[in-house]
C-alpha cells in the first residue's frame, strides 16, 4: 500500500510540473532506442515532424488530426491529444524526479545517477518508472537556426548559443556530478540528454547528427 501511495504521489508531481507550463492533464513518454539496428536514427527536425504526425490520418495512433506545417499547432478543432518530441525541460523534469530520495532511484550508492548498479535502469528503480538507456537522445531544444523558427514554443525550447542559458526545469545546472555538461556553442546545434555518464548529462550536437528521440503525449482540453 505504501509503495502504491508513493507511485501515485510521484505521478501527481510530474503532472503538476507539466501543468504549470503547458496546462496539460496527463503525460506519457516513449523511446526510440538507438542501441538496436531495428530502430532508425533521425535528425532532430525529422523526429519532430514524424512524432507530430503520429496523430495524423493513417498513422500509428489511428487519429485524423491535421496540423499547420509552420507552427505544428493543430489545424482546426482539437482532439484533446497532443503528441510531440520531448523538450529539454520535459527531460529535465524527469531527471529531477529520478533524483528524489523518496520517489526516484537509479542504481545504488555512487551509481545512483548513472547507467550501472543493481536494479532496473528506470527513474524509479522499478517497472513503473521511465526506462533510461546509455545512448544520447535528442530533445526539442537548440539554437535559433537549429530547428524551424516558426515552430510554436509549445514544441521547442530555444536557447541563445554561446551562453550558459538555462530554463526552469531543464536541469542544466550542477546536478549530481554529471560528467558531460556542455552548453550550446552554435545556433545550428541542439541539446541531447542522457549519455552513459548519467541522466543529468547534456551535450550539443549539430543539426545533421542522427540520434534517437522520445515522444511525449499530452492529454487535456483544447489541444
Amino acid at each position: 500500500m505504501k509503495k502504491t501511495i508513493k507511485i501515485i504521489i510521484s505521478i501527481l508531481i510530474v503532472l503538476f510540473t507539466i501543468i504549470l507550463t503547458t496546462k496539460t492533464q496527463a503525460n506519457y513518454q516513449s523511446i526510440y532506442q538507438s542501441s538496436t539496428s531495428k530502430y532508425k536514427k533521425e535528425r532532430a527536425n525529422d523526429w519532430i515532424n514524424k512524432i507530430r504526425n503520429m496523430e495524423s490520418d493513417g498513422e500509428v495512433m489511428g487519429l485524423t488530426e491535421t496540423k499547420q506545417d509552420d507552427t505544428l499547432l493543430t489545424n482546426g478543432s482539437s482532439n484533446n491529444i497532443d503528441v510531440h518530441m520531448a523538450k529539454n525541460t520535459e527531460w529535465g523534469a524527469m531527471a529531477i524526479l529520478s533524483a528524489s530520495t523518496e520517489y526516484g532511484k537509479q542504481g545504488e550508492g555512487t551509481n545512483r545517477y548513472v547507467y550501472s548498479g543493481s536494479g532496473l535502469k528506470t527513474t524509479t528503480g522499478n517497472v513503473y518508472g521511465i526506462y533510461i538507456t546509455s545512448n544520447p537522445v535528442w530533445t526539442a531544444a537548440g539554437g535559433n537556426d537549429f530547428i524551424n523558427n516558426t515552430m510554436d514554443s509549445r514544441y521547442i525550447d530555444r536557447y541563445d548559443a554561446g551562453t550558459k542559458e538555462t530554463k526552469p526545469g531543464d536541469a542544466l545546472l550542477e546536478w549530481h556530478e554529471k560528467t558531460y555538461q556542455t552548453f550550446l556553442n552554435s545556433v545550428t546545434y541542439g541539446y541531447t540528454r542522457g549519455e552513459s555518464s548519467g541522466i543529468f548529462t547534456f551535450y550539443p550536437y549539430s543539426y545533421n547528427s542522427t540520434l534517437s528521440a522520445r515522444a511525449c503525449m499530452v492529454m487535456g482540453q483544447g489541444f
